[in-house]
């Protein structure tokens, strides 16, 4: 396995993990992660500037951790 294929199955991981994360949120069963992170998402969205900080931010996490 090549660095390029292990990087896109680390995100293929992640993608499917959150996509897990949302489901169960949106269905009512997902325990430990039904309520603690309220505070962090209503901080994270409040503005508009906020939601694009945090794209941009999560997209130079991805460059530079997997992508390189």
């Amino acid at each position: 396995m090549t660095w390029r294929s292990a990087t896109f199955a680390v995100w293929a991981a992640l993608g499917l993990a959150t996509v897990v994360l949302v489901v169960l949120a949106a269905s009512g069963r997902a325990g430990v992660l039904r309520r603690p992170f309220v505070p962090v998402h209503a901080t994270l969205v409040a503005h508009p500037w906020l939601r694009v900080l945090t794209v941009f931010a999560w997209a130079w996490a991805g460059w530079h951790f997997f992508a390189r």
